[in-house]
């Protein structure tokens, strides 16, 4: 397992993990690295620091290898993504119809075999001096798969597109009532609040319950906004985007995904569980976000 640290926070990271460890959970984990964040190259530059170490083992048994980003939570096993047969890159779904240019497959969760692994490393040596912001990184690493070998590189998803990207939420209610196996943790919950039900002529511009410090702190790309945009950016997009923004609104699961869950019955409960606990927890940061803002 990868942790992610940057000067400053070295020590309290080394031993927030040395903590989680002691647990049972922490056993599960045979070895962990520490990587200095990079802020343009970020994911992919961890991925790096691990492949360099194993590539040696995956080319000699000719393992497969998961690469994973962002946030989710699997509710499954997906012994699928490690069968050879889903080709040397597999992924979940994809994420636009065949004649689109733009297509993809889901980028936080694939699995690569062992060629295609060597493959990825020798085309982020070479490109990655090309790479000046996170959204190039994106398009580049994650997204495009120009890469893969013309003759082992077959590319793969377990899922065919669903009518949307799959995070949107028509397309990923379709694909979980059909077995997709990953819930991405910036997507399953909305603000329990009227406002966001109301038209838009027959509301205010931003909700009541609409806190700039909330949405700077919860949404760290908007970190370097005044306090007007923040405001502006939420009015225009954030509103739209799930954005998290009220100090005293709760969090909590769409209702759409907890029926979607009910209905894959004990399982569904233990998934319902983790996702109740992970809110209570984000609900309880938003809380004392908002008391110490009252503080100031």
């Amino acid at each position: 397992m990868i942790f992610s640290l940057d000067g400053t926070q070295e020590e309290g990271v080394h031993g927030m993990v040395d903590e989680w460890r002691q647990g049972s959970v922490g056993g599960m984990v045979d070895d962990v690295m520490f990587v200095e964040n990079d802020a343009v190259l970020v994911d992919a530059s961890k991925w790096m620091a691990a492949l360099y170490i194993i590539l040696p083992d995956i080319e000699r048994t000719n393992a497969r290898i998961m690469l994973m980003n962002d946030s989710f939570l699997l509710h499954r096993n997906v012994p699928e993504l490690l069968d050879d047969k889903c080709g040397g890159v597999c992924g979940l779904a994809w994420t636009a119809p065949p004649n689109d240019p733009e297509r993809h497959i889901q980028s936080y969760l694939r699995s690569v075999s062992a060629c295609e692994a060597h493959n990825y490393m020798a085309f982020y040596e070479k490109s990655r001096g090309s790479v000046h912001n996170v959204n190039e990184l994106i398009q580049l690493f994650e997204m495009n798969l120009d890469w893969t070998s013309s003759t082992t590189g077959s590319v793969s998803a377990e899922y065919e597109y669903a009518g949307a990207h799959p995070d949107a939420d028509e397309a990923q209610r379709a694909l979980i009532s059909r077995g997709y196996p990953a819930i991405k943790l910036k997507k399953f919950f909305e603000t329990s609040d009227p406002w966001l039900s109301q038209d838009d002529g027959a509301r205010p511009r931003l909700p009541p319950s609409f806190s700039a410090v909330v949405y700077r702190k919860m949404n760290h790309d908007l970190n370097h906004l005044s306090e007007d945009d923040l405001e502006n950016h939420f009015a225009e997009w954030g509103k739209d985007e799930g954005r998290i923004y009220s100090a005293t609104r709760k969090l909590v699961v769409k209702r759409w995904m907890e029926e979607e869950l009910r209905k894959m019955g004990e399982a569904g409960e233990s998934t319902m569980g983790i996702l109740e606990d992970y809110l209570d927890a984000l609900n309880g940061s938003i809380a004392a976000i908002a008391r110490s803002s009252a503080t100031e």
